[in-house]
């Protein structure tokens, strides 16, 4: 190996980790997958993006690759700790969430309407950050719209709009519940006996499977795979409910974002992902595969960007930056930041 390594050779590495894995002469990724769209596709972000609670961030990843440096037997112990918190907070969160949510919705007079994914976080005393503007030009141009809140893990925001806004634990089942537990329990088996084995052997000498080893117990856990597969086929279950014209989000990295890609996917769902940054984060997530995504991009560089990972031109939109829409009508004769 190599003494150095940069952060995007290290977050490449991550990606790819899969790729290489076998299972008793099978790829990993065709093994460990939810209807053909594997896991780890679900999964890399959550360990280079450092967004697991507890788990050592990637830059701390990234300083200890080159010393091949391990966690010690306390720190091993206390990522133990955190993990098996974590692992119960996060059915407990979801639990509570489920249990404390409406569960009836009649959707029939949105059948065929565009479903827009927001957060629970991007809710505001009158406005839906990033969306608003959207939806109040839908209206005027006669086109039904839907907005679809979800919670981040442990957010509580729901409280407040959970009975004002579509929220995403509506539309779950007992039949959802128990075929999501179902699935995990035996994915996350799978996992134990032979797929943790299997990413560590595709590692060779590699130190990386030493310091993301906590991240890979953590995400192939019973209780987190319980969430994502509920997720998954709830997100399948509004889908089938509304038949939307097409299903619009503004992020393509969250676990929640990508549920939406998956199951737009295997429904054939037209989805138009929005970017809503500079340098948006979906040209750092493969997305080639999602056939039935398209994409709304600021301007013709954000467009070649995205073409260089392998997004066809046909599938890129540019529509322009919407912060500039504000800038008509401002008065500049002050000094003004933008």
């Amino acid at each position: 190996m190599v003494s150095t390594i940069t952060l995007q050779q290290l977050e490449e590495a991550v990606h790819t980790l899969s790729h290489k894995a076998k299972v008793e002469g099978r790829a990993f990724d065709e093994i460990f997958q939810i209807e053909g769209i594997p896991l780890w596709w679900f999964y890399n972000r959550f360990i280079t993006r450092s967004i697991l609670p507890g788990m050592p961030k990637f830059n701390i990843i990234l300083e200890r690759y080159p010393s091949k440096n391990k966690y010690s037997s306390i720190e091993k112990m206390n990522l133990y700790l955190v993990s098996s918190f974590m692992r119960k907070l996060l059915l407990v969160s979801d639990w509570f969430r489920f249990a404390l949510t409406p569960k009836s919705m009649d959707v029939s007079k949105y059948k065929r309407a565009v479903l827009f994914l927001t957060y629970t976080t991007h809710h505001t005393s009158n406005q839906i950050y990033r969306l608003s503007p959207i939806l109040e030009e839908a209206t005027k141009a006669g086109i039904m719209s839907l907005p679809l809140t979800v919670a981040p893990f442990f957010d509580l925001h729901f409280l407040k709009i959970r009975k004002i806004s579509p929220i995403l634990y509506t539309f779950i089942t007992k039949d959802i519940i128990k075929s999501s537990r179902e699935s995990a329990a035996k994915v996350s088996q799978l996992w134990i006996k032979q797929g943790k084995s299997a990413l560590r052997k595709s590692c060779q000498d590699d130190p990386l499977w030493n310091l993301i080893e906590p991240h890979c117990s953590f995400l192939f856990s019973r209780e987190f795979l319980s969430v994502l597969f509920l997720y998954y086929l709830t997100m399948k279950r509004v889908i089938h409910l509304v038949n939307p014209a097409l299903f619009c989000i503004t992020s393509g990295i969250g676990l929640l974002d990508k549920c939406v890609i998956a199951a737009a996917h295997n429904t054939k769902t037209p989805t138009l992902l929005i970017q809503h940054g500079v340098g948006a984060d979906f040209r750092r997530t493969d997305l080639r595969a999602f056939n039935t995504l398209f994409f709304s991009v600021f301007g013709e560089n954000d467009k070649s960007l995205l073409e260089k990972t392998g997004i066809p031109s046909t599938r890129i939109f540019v529509t322009g930056n919407p912060l500039l829409d504000e800038v008509g009508g401002k008065n500049f004769s002050k000094k003004i930041f933008i």
